[in-house]
């Protein structure tokens, strides 16, 4: 059930629903900032009534690429070899080395393809960049697993490749 108000001269919503694994009442409010019209505070109100009842709707956390990289780092460790686990372990610090404290909701499409055409630039082996691609790919795809994140970032991203040019043939 979704509440619009005016607060000053903005309005704002709050949505409350029923948890149906837990049973426990939720809320989400929007007023930080608010809306200008009241017909945007009910779109965006009624949006996410609409995530919620079709179990789309993913509750924002703060929950960072370095946190979960780790215990993601931990669950990988468990199903493969040690030689795997070793490779991913250094696939993945790129990925801390670039998305530094960055919350993983907050991660779009756009900065992990620069993430991959920073590290083309830098001179990294394509075979290297397919390996932290396909760690990425594996990464963001348990994320989404536990509904941290709403879209998968690296779902259409390319690895680029190298360009030759007529003079680096001859």
């Amino acid at each position: 059930m979704a509440y619009i108000r005016k607060r000053g001269n903005k309005w704002s919503y709050q949505v409350e629903w029923l948890d149906p694994v837990t049973g426990e009442r939720k809320r989400k409010t929007k007023s930080k900032g608010g809306f200008i019209r009241k017909t945007d505070a009910r779109i965006e109100a009624e949006e996410l009534e609409r995530e919620v009842r079709v179990g789309s709707y993913v509750e924002e956390n703060n929950t960072t690429l370095n946190k979960f990289a780790d215990e993601w780092l931990n669950f990988y460790a468990k199903n493969s070899k040690v030689s795997s686990l070793r490779g991913r372990t250094k696939e993945i610090k790129h990925f801390k080395r670039y998305f530094t404290k960055m919350k993983l909701s907050d991660i779009t499409r756009k900065h992990y393809q620069a993430f991959l055409d920073d590290l083309h630039e830098k001179g990294c082996a394509h075979n290297t960049l397919d390996g932290i691609h396909t760690t990425g790919r594996m990464l963001f795809k348990k994320a989404l697993e536990y509904n941290l994140i709403k879209t998968n970032p690296n779902e259409f991203a390319k690895i680029p490749k190298k360009i030759e040019t007529v003079e680096e043939i001859e």
